[in-house]
């Protein structure tokens, strides 16, 4: 009978046996799967981080370059606030209404370019407006 035994056992015991190698090489597979998937999240999301550091260090450049320029807007403001706020005045008044009625004279192109100019300097966009007034 052992002889019998020995003989049939293999037969019976190597597939179980096989199965429950499998079983724990499939529950090794999805281990690493999952930790490769955890993985690739934390890479997706370094990579994502990354990029949004240089879009904003893009974006901070692009302020300071825009604060550079922004100086001139700041004195032609300057320039047109003196300019009115001389008209306030008993002595400048008469030069200011001049220099106005001259404004009202040249050419409307001219005038187009001036309003353009202020609008420009306050951060409004006045070419699109001027453009439909024609």
């Amino acid at each position: 009978m052992m002889s019998f035994i020995s003989f049939v056992a293999p037969y019976i015991l190597d597939p179980i046996t096989d199965y429950f190698k499998r079983k724990s090489e499939l529950k090794n597979l999805a281990k690493n799967r999952k930790h490769q998937l955890a993985k690739h999240r934390i890479d997706r999301k370094y990579d994502i981080r990354n990029a949004e550091i240089v879009a904003n260090k893009s974006i901070i450049k692009a302020r300071i370059e825009q604060a550079a320029s922004s100086f001139k807007d700041e004195l032609i403001l300057i320039f047109f606030l003196v300019v009115i706020t001389l008209g306030a005045f008993d002595t400048t008044a008469p030069y200011v209404l001049k220099a106005w009625s001259t404004l009202t004279q040249a050419p409307e192109i001219i005038q187009g370019l001036i309003v353009v100019a202020i609008t420009s300097a306050l951060g409004v966009s006045a070419v699109g407006k001027y453009r439909k007034k024609k």
